[in-house]
């Protein structure tokens, strides 16, 4: 596996459902800041890393002063799902010229059990929280959070 580069992974969202019989189209403001000592550079971009792409490839994104605030409008088109399924998308933040890290990875989480799936999963969706607690900035359960 390549590694990504970055130290940290915020969650955009989670969503559970029994299916997607279409495509759901999500739009989120992400409010990211410079905590670096130099400024993105125009090259600066979010690009896709892991999971199915979501129809977001690559978000081209502006220039960020150090120890300022960027909103980022992401859209993502959540693919049809009627069968058990737990998607993860990753996308990370890069400068698109050199292909090096600038800050976190940004993760989606779509996790999809059709009505009448009686796996014994309740405990084993516990026990990931706990591990991923320690991942994750912000583990609540509420998905508007545009870390």
């Amino acid at each position: 596996k390549e590694t990504v580069g970055a130290s940290e992974v915020f969650r955009l969202g989670l969503i559970k459902a029994r299916s997607i019989s279409d495509e759901l189209p999500i739009i989120y403001t992400v409010r990211m800041q410079n905590t670096g000592t130099k400024p993105w550079p125009p090259t600066a971009a979010l690009v896709h890393h892991s999971g199915p792409v979501m129809d977001l490839a690559i978000l081209s994104l502006t220039e960020l002063p150090p120890k300022s605030c960027g909103d980022f409008f992401v859209e993502l088109t959540v693919p049809k799902a009627t069968t058990r399924q737990n998607m993860k998308s990753c996308w990370v933040l890069r400068d698109t010229a050199t292909n090096q890290p600038l800050g976190p990875v940004l993760m989606m989480e779509v996790d999809v059990k059709p009505e009448g799936d009686h796996d014994d999963d309740d405990d084993e969706e516990t026990e990931g929280k706990k591990k991923n607690a320690s991942t994750f900035e912000d583990d609540d359960d509420d998905d508007d959070d545009d870390d």
